[in-house]
Formats: C-alpha cells, sequence, structure tokens
C-alpha cells in the first residue's frame, strides 16, 4: 500500500464551569488542650476539616462542547463531567495547601484583649510541630 494517508475527524470537547464556596470547621466538642510557657499560651486544637460536599452554586454553571467532524454528540461527556463535579471538588477542599490557607486566614483573624499573655500559638492536630513563630502577638 503506497500513499496512504489518515483523515483527521477531530475530537469531542466538552467543558463545565461551576463556582463553589468551600466551608471549613473545627469542631468544638473535640479535645482543645491549652498549655503556658513563660508569656506565651499554647493552643493544641482539633484538625481543621473540610464540611462536605462544598456548596456548588449550580444556578451559575457553564457549559461548552465542540463535536468533532463525523462524530457522536458531546453530550455523554459533558453529564459525565458534570457527574464528577462533587467528588472533584471534595477532594480539593481536603487539600492540603488549601487547608493551609484557611490556617493562614485564622491566624490572621485576630482579637486583642488584655491578659498577662503577649502571644498565642495554635498547633491543629493534623500538625506535627508547633508552629515557628507565633500565631497571634498582642500588643
Amino acid at each position: 500500500m503506497t500513499g496512504a494517508s489518515l483523515v483527521g475527524l477531530g475530537a469531542n470537547v466538552a467543558q463545565v464551569s461551576v463556582p463553589v464556596t468551600y466551608r471549613y470547621h473545627i469542631h468544638l466538642r473535640d479535645e482543645w488542650q491549652m498549655e503556658t510557657a513563660g508569656a506565651r499560651v499554647i493552643v493544641h486544637a482539633p484538625a481543621i476539616r473540610a464540611a462536605l460536599p462544598p456548596a456548588i452554586h449550580t444556578d451559575e454553571m457553564k457549559r461548552f462542547s465542540i463535536r468533532g467532524w463525523a462524530r457522536l454528540s458531546p453530550t455523554e461527556l459533558a453529564a459525565e463531567l458534570e457527574r464528577q463535579i462533587t467528588p472533584r471538588l471534595s477532594a480539593l477542599a481536603e487539600d492540603p495547601r488549601r487547608l493551609q490557607l484557611v490556617r493562614l486566614w485564622l491566624e490572621r483573624e485576630h482579637q486583642r484583649g488584655a491578659s498577662g499573655f503577649n502571644q498565642i500559638q495554635v498547633k491543629f492536630a493534623d500538625e506535627t510541630a508547633l508552629p515557628p513563630a507565633p500565631t497571634l502577638k498582642l500588643l
């Protein structure tokens, strides 16, 4: 066979995008421990947990698809993407990098009060060591 050529049939493409709100919580009923070290209070808090499933804003969902030449409709491909939204977003909610961002946000949300302490450090249950710097320095 000589001079054979392939004909490109294109490909089906499907995209689904949806806004999501992630929520996190700390179980207040779980064990909390506090200790003092000089002018520092060290709080051993329960782990931060993702509230699952994430809140998906389906009213703002957007779908996009392209049908390749001589291909069936990409409808089933788009439907499969929609079935994967909740499991995928749940995995993202529990990603350690995202949890670290939540911890950083919590550290920046501080309340000041008068006490004999001028530093507070918080160690969450899933952290292996106390953070190197105080979580909060009181002025």
